[in-house]
């Protein structure tokens, strides 16, 4: 410090040090802010002062993860990694995230206020659309629709329950069953009806699932005549009354089948020989035609011509001698039959009866034989 005055004699001078201190930023308390589900976007703004010299070159950031030290710079609550007062954001992960909004000036000076935000973790949306089906076909049944966080929706777990009046697993509860898994599915239904199927699914936290359901209207198969009746008869359609009706119609048609099995062994054949052999001949016809296997002629003389040829061929040239012919016939004659009483039949000649004679004979004994005892006179 120097006096003067105005003649122009000044003082000494005395020197005195300054010292301006920098004032850090002031920033006003971040508003608490309630619990948010994944994926859910939030905005936070934060407000701070300082000098006038400060206001405008102050920095402001927002560090998102103080975990972690994203920028190398400083320590892990001290990045930058959204600038500005403002912060719009959105977690995909359930849990308590903490922020820190933190203000620099151009001294270096730094103030920082803490947020603590609550995310929850929010049950998948499950979406579906009801379908048209038929029975005894693959039916295709999709949950591409549901929505849920980015983070979670490629972890979804989707279970099905084909028919939520059934139930499956045997737990007591009908709507709980996973009678399938996968985001796309196929099934084949086999009763045709209007059948409601549900889809759960979840993410990480099993124990609170997004779930829905939808009515799949299941037409009758096509089918011809024959597949409809053998479905009636065999297999999960078959019906109780036509089972029935079935088996009544095959025992009636085997009770026919034993009847006339058991009449039809009423037959000749069942009875004494003796008896069989009446009934035979009882006929007038069967006794005519016993009378026409007679011979009514006797039999010509070379009719066995070709056999003594045979037995001239076999026997050597130089041993036939015709002389033996007249000895034969003397023989013939002289053991020939006796005549019946009539004399020769008709048409018969002494030589063939000496040698046809006593088959003749045989055959007039036993056709009297047989028709005696049947009581039939033999004309």
């Amino acid at each position: 410090l120097e006096v003067s005055d105005e003649d122009g004699e000044a003082s000494t001078i005395n020197e005195r040090w300054v010292n301006v201190r920098n004032v850090p930023p002031v920033i006003e308390p971040l508003v608490s802010i309630l619990p948010i589900a994944e994926g859910q976007s939030i905005t936070i703004t934060g407000n701070a002062t300082d000098t006038p010299s400060d206001q405008a070159s102050l920095v402001r950031c927002w560090d998102i993860d103080p975990g972690v030290d994203s920028n190398d710079i400083g320590g892990a609550d001290d990045d930058c990694d959204i600038e500005g007062d403002v912060l719009t954001y959105t977690w995909n992960r359930s849990g308590t995230h903490t922020i820190i909004y933190h203000v620099t000036d151009d001294d270096g000076a730094q103030t920082s206020e803490v947020l603590n935000v609550e995310v929850l973790n929010m049950p998948p949306i499950v979406r579906l659309q009801n379908l048209d089906c038929m029975a005894y076909k693959m039916c295709v049944l999709s949950a591409q629709q549901t929505i849920d966080s980015a983070n979670d929706i490629g972890s979804l777990t989707v279970v099905w329950d084909l028919d939520i009046t059934i139930d499956s697993n045997g737990d007591g509860i009908k709507d709980n069953d996973a009678d399938l898994v996968g985001t796309t599915v196929q099934h084949m239904f086999r009763s045709p009806g209007q059948i409601r199927v549900k889809a759960m699914a979840w993410d990480e936290n099993p124990e609170r699932p997004g779930q829905a359901t939808m009515v799949i209207d299941v037409a009758p198969a096509e089918r011809n005549s024959l597949e409809q009746i053998s479905a009636g008869l065999i297999g999960e359609e078959a019906n109780s009354l036509a089972q029935l009706a079935l088996l009544i119609s095959i025992l009636a048609l085997l009770g026919v089948l034993t009847r006339r099995r058991k009449g039809g062994n009423d037959t000749p054949w069942n009875g004494d020989s003796e008896d069989m052999l009446d009934d035979v001949f009882d006929s007038q016809t069967l006794i005519e035609q016993a009378q026409t296997r007679r011979p009514s002629t006797p039999p010509a003389m070379d009719a066995f011509g070709p056999i003594k040829t045979v037995e001239q061929v076999v026997e050597a040239p130089v041993a036939i001698v015709p002389q033996p012919m007249p000895v034969e016939s003397e023989k013939i004659s002289t053991s020939s039959p006796q005549l019946p009483e009539g004399g020769l039949p008709e048409g018969w000649t002494a030589e063939q009866w000496g040698h046809y004679g006593q088959q003749y004979l045989d055959a007039q004994g036993s056709q009297e034989k047989v028709f005696s005892q049947n009581g039939t006179e033999l004309k």
